[in-house]
Formats: C-alpha cells, structure tokens, sequence
C-alpha cells in the first residue's frame, strides 16, 4: 500500500498507523513464521524535517521493525539541480542529521538513504556526500544503510562495467552499511 504518493511520512499519521496496525492483524503476522515483521515506509527530505519527533515515538511502538527510506540523492547542490530535485542541500544536509539522530535514537526504526552514483555527475557531488557523512558519524554505526542508485550513462558503457569497484572505493570509507541499490540490470 503506497501513501501520500509514495511519502509516506508526508501523509496523515493516524492513517499510516491505521493501515499498519489493520495489515499486522489481517496478515495476522504475530502468528507468521517471519522473525519480526517489518514495515516499510517512504519518505522524502521535506517530510522528514517537517515530522514531529512524537511521530516516531508512536511508529516505535508499532508491532514492527520500521524501515524508512529517504531519496536524499546528493548534498551538491549543483546535482540536485542536475537531477531537477526541487530541493536544496542544505535541506538534505538538515535531514540526513535528523535521520542519524532518528537511527540513534530508537531501536525499532531504522532510517536509511539513497544516494545517486553516475560518472556523469558534477565534480562536487562526491565531495559533499563524504563532508554529509564525515560531519554526522564519529565511528561505524550498525545502522542507516546508505543505497546508491547508479544512473548510467548510455554514452559510457566503460564506467558501466566498472560501477562496482567504484561503489567498493566509496564502500570502504562508509561508517554504516552501504549498498548498490540495482534496479536496473547491470
């Protein structure tokens, strides 16, 4: 079920809540075999700025493990406007802090990323992304999974066969756990 055209978190609580407490019990998931359901939620930068932390005080106490997904895709501001995103990077910046704090702060909601990844891509989007991540973890943390949506160019087939050992030099500098996000076949 998709809310607040896929915004989630922009849509009413009181209907978010009513739609994942109604699946819980018509699945009757607390008699599955899955070890935990989850529930899983999409969100964009404005909504997570604008949601009350009360909000996810009443998502924690939800019979789920929660997983929101933010579509961040650059702190560059010259990329966001490449890629027509409406926003800008200090919003990003704004709520990629909130969704850190939100990971540390409760145990049963984990907010995670995506990022775009193309050769394509102004100079200073990587730049900013490591400044984003250097200024908001001290040390690893097990949660935040950051996802990378490669957007590939048709005229360079070349970096195509190598996004993955470009992914694994971004990899390895990631406090949290960080992920190819494949929608497309590589």
């Amino acid at each position: 079920m998709f809310l607040g055209q896929h915004d989630a978190l922009n849509s009413s609580y009181d209907l978010v809540e009513f739609a994942a407490r109604y699946a819980f019990e018509s699945f009757d998931l607390n008699n599955s075999n899955i070890d935990g359901p989850s529930l899983f939620i999409f969100g964009s930068v404005d909504s997570i700025i604008k949601s009350d932390y009360y909000i996810f005080e009443r998502i924690e106490k939800l019979p789920f493990k929660t997983y929101i997904n933010i579509g961040f895709e650059s702190a560059d501001q010259e990329t966001l406007d490449k890629l027509g995103k409406g926003i800008t990077k200090e919003a990003v910046e704004r709520a990629f802090t909130k969704s850190v704090e939100i990971n540390r702060r409760y145990e049963k909601i984990e907010i995670t990323s995506n990022f775009v990844l193309g050769d394509h891509l102004p100079e200073g989007h990587i730049k900013s992304f490591f400044k984003l991540i250097e200024k908001n973890f001290d040390q690893p943390f097990h949660k935040g999974s950051i996802y990378f949506s490669p957007l590939i160019n048709a005229k360079n087939t070349g970096w195509k066969r190598n996004i993955k050992r470009e992914f694994f030099k971004l990899k390895i500098r990631i406090p949290v756990p960080s992920f190819l996000y494949l929608i497309q076949k590589l």
